[in-house]
């Protein structure tokens, strides 16, 4: 049955036994107005049952009412201004240490929240005697800021949940590849911006965010060849060690050469 139907269906049944009172109570005042008892029927009709019935039809009204552009849309329209002042620079440090929690956590170390903090430069988090310079792996061109705002403009111009619906069709990556693209970008690291005293002393953690992509086997890590005291990878379905030196945080050598599940999925 189609939905306007039912809820015409609906409202009649609602009002069936409210249509037939007031029919009842018109024959009555007609034909019986001088009966004593026709009296008392009619003033609890006025003081009783028609307040009760108002109340009813305020309910009724209520529950059928169709939510409001306000209603539907500030829920979806909060989200998306949390995630612009979530990627500004004042909260560049809980984004980094968002992506060392992920890491944390799916390697099993167990951690504080005290213990994760702002370090000095080159790194960008602290964590006991890991130095983490976090890094973020996304498409060429891609500007995230731009997404959130088109997000939601094309928010502010629907008229309706569907129309905000977009298909996904993701391409395959092999998380192989993905460690490929995390080596190229330490070794552009650290041929152009940091020196050799610096890249030793380094943590380096890549947060692999492509759009449309899904990881896919093999999880296998390639032998690797970096000046970076450790590195390692965080994506949303897996996280990794995928190198440690000797010089390196206990439980990134640990680790190293292993690929966990991202707990947070």
């Amino acid at each position: 049955m189609p939905e306007k139907l039912k809820t015409v269906v609906k409202l009649a049944a609602y009002m069936a036994l409210p249509v037939g009172l007031v029919f009842a109570i018109i024959w009555l005042r007609t034909f019986h107005s001088h009966e004593p008892w026709a009296q008392v029927v009619w003033k609890a009709f006025w003081f009783v049952v028609f307040p009760v019935l108002i109340i009813i039809a305020g309910r009724i009204a209520l529950r059928t009412k169709k939510p409001s552009e306000e209603d539907w849309k500030e829920p979806y329209r909060r989200a998306i201004c949390n995630s612009i002042q979530f990627f500004g620079n004042d909260r560049k440090l809980e984004r980094e240490v968002w992506v060392v929690r992920q890491l944390l956590v799916a390697t099993h170390t167990t951690f504080q929240e005290s213990e994760l903090g702002a370090d000095d430069e080159p790194g960008d988090v602290s964590f006991q005697d890991a130095r983490f310079q976090v890094k973020e792996l996304m498409q060429n061109g891609r500007r995230r800021h731009d997404e959130l705002r088109e997000s939601l403009v094309k928010l502010e111009e629907a008229d309706s949940l569907a129309d905000l619906l977009e298909s996904y069709t993701p391409t395959d990556i092999t998380f192989t590849e993905i460690v490929d693209k995390t080596i190229a970008l330490a070794n552009s690291l650290e041929a152009t911006k940091y020196g050799p005293k610096e890249v030793c002393s380094v943590d380096l953690l890549c947060y692999f965010n492509w759009l449309d992509y899904s990881i896919v086997p093999p999880l296998e890590i390639p032998e690797i060849e970096s000046s970076f005291r450790s590195i390692s990878l965080v994506s949303n379905t897996y996280c990794a060690v995928l190198g440690a030196s000797a010089s390196a945080p206990h439980f990134m050598q640990r680790n190293a050469g292993r690929v966990f599940p991202n707990c947070d999925r």
